[in-house]
């Protein structure tokens, strides 16, 4: 097919993502266009419904990989309207401004970019910048009112709820979907911001300290089960209770984003009350000012130090189902490329 018939990007950074989102893909094409057989990207072009979409498979996590992919994809791909970043992220253990928790497995879909990472460092600690011109801008008005109907209206909000649970459903009956079943509640642990993932006996460990915060290799490679982490020390969530299997929520607002992992919950707290974000991720800083840019990412973790892998397959599921909600009604309110 000829690159001026695709009007949507999705950006993905680990395989489990990209296998996620093939995963609910109406068609994938068997061959590129010249041009992207050319580019130093490595593409997977395809159609959700009737809309062909190109998947672009970063090198590696973070925004300078994301850049770096994006200027060679406006390049290969010049009617791109809309760029989705597909994935798994960290999570807000609260959305505030919905008034609601957020679990692993939930959704995030992305309002708005906040920039954690670019600011000073001064003596009592880092301060990121709030100039507005330092910062990304909001969406487009086309984009910012799409996404105002999705989060502030019940039909919309409902139906993009429904065809979410509908097609992860699907997904997870799939044979992709056998290595992204749910773990199940009783592994959904957000443990207090004060308690650090670490190995508490003194005398196994020599570098691991509860007053510091200092962490040797092997607790950061190591499960919570495996560690030791106490029960007792994890927060209850209500929406947890007495489900074996809770219905992803999709959570629409700000998103930090930065180039490296939190996995402080203190600096997570931090940053949610300030900013009100609901979740952390990589990729969106390198796309945003390129195209009209919407993080979808599921929750794997909460952000902190106990994070694992456990919940990225399923999440990356969510996320990829979500995904394919909202851009069918994207599309059916956005004129065709031809």
């Amino acid at each position: 097919m000829d690159p001026d018939t695709y009007s949507v990007a999705i950006i993905c950074a680990l395989g489990l993502e990209s296998n996620a989102v093939m995963g609910v893909m109406d068609e994938i094409y068997e061959s590129l266009p010249e041009a992207a057989r050319k580019d130093a990207n490595a593409y997977t072009t395809g159609r959700i419904g009737k809309t062909s979409v190109v998947i672009v498979h970063l090198p590696g996590m973070g925004k300078l990989n994301s850049a770096n992919s994006t200027i060679r994809l406006k390049s290969t791909f010049p009617k791109l309207g809309l760029c989705l970043v597909v994935g798994v992220c960290g999570g807000a253990p609260y959305n505030s401004r919905a008034k609601k928790e957020i679990v692993l497995g939930d959704v995030i879909i992305s309002t708005g970019l906040k920039q954690i990472d670019f600011g000073r460092y001064y003596a009592n600690g880092f301060v990121p910048k709030d100039d507005p011109e330092d910062n990304f801008g909001r969406p487009v008005d086309r984009l910012r009112s799409f996404l105002r109907m999705l989060s502030e209206t019940s039909y919309y909000y409902d139906r993009i709820s429904d065809e979410t649970s509908t097609t992860l459903k699907t997904l997870l009956r799939s044979a992709t979907g056998e290595s992204l079943a749910y773990p199940g509640a009783h592994r959904d642990h957000l443990y207090e911001s004060s308690y650090q993932h670490q190995c508490r006996a003194q005398s196994a460990c020599e570098t691991c300290n509860v007053t510091d915060g200092t962490v040797c290799q092997y607790a950061l490679d190591t499960s919570c089960d495996n560690l030791g982490c106490e029960a007792s020390r994890v927060v209850s969530r209500s929406r947890l209770a007495n489900l074996d299997s809770p219905r992803p929520v999709v959570h629409f607002g700000r998103v930090a984003c930065g180039d490296g992992v939190m996995k402080s919950a203190q600096d997570r707290d931090r940053f949610v009350e300030q900013y009100q974000v609901i979740g952390f991720e990589m990729e969106a800083a390198g796309a945003w000012d390129a195209f009209p840019t919407v993080v979808i990412k599921g929750v794997c973790d909460y952000a902190d130090s106990h994070k694992n892998k456990l919940w990225q397959g399923y999440s990356a599921a969510v996320a990829a189902s979500c995904m394919k909600a909202v851009l069918t009604h994207w599309a059916s309110r956005t004129p065709s490329v031809t």
